[in-house]
């Protein structure tokens, strides 16, 4: 058993350790675990996949090129929205 996450190229270690929790039937510790990925999830979601998520990938080193039309790069609210995400979750979780 697994899930599909677009997020866990950026907290795969915690969602590891929150699909093994909840797979243990511990409800509660899953919970723990996922409530501090839920602003990055959002974030990675402010626009059409994949664009906030490839923005979030060149931010911590791993460049994966631009995206392709019909989708286009973020605007700079979008760009806003994922970096503070992610500089609050790397601040809070790392």
């Amino acid at each position: 058993a697994g899930v599909v996450s677009v997020v866990s190229h950026l907290c795969g270690r915690e969602l590891s350790a929150l699909c093994a929790a909840w797979f243990a039937g511990d409800a509660a510790e899953a919970l723990r675990l996922f409530l501090p990925t839920l602003p990055l999830t959002r974030a990675v979601f402010c626009a059409p996949s994949p664009s906030p998520l490839k923005y979030a990938l060149q931010i911590v080193g791993q460049g994966t090129g631009g995206v392709r039309l019909p989708l286009t790069e973020l605007t700079d609210a979008e760009e806003a929205t994922v970096r503070e995400s992610l500089a609050a979750y790397n601040k809070n979780n790392r």
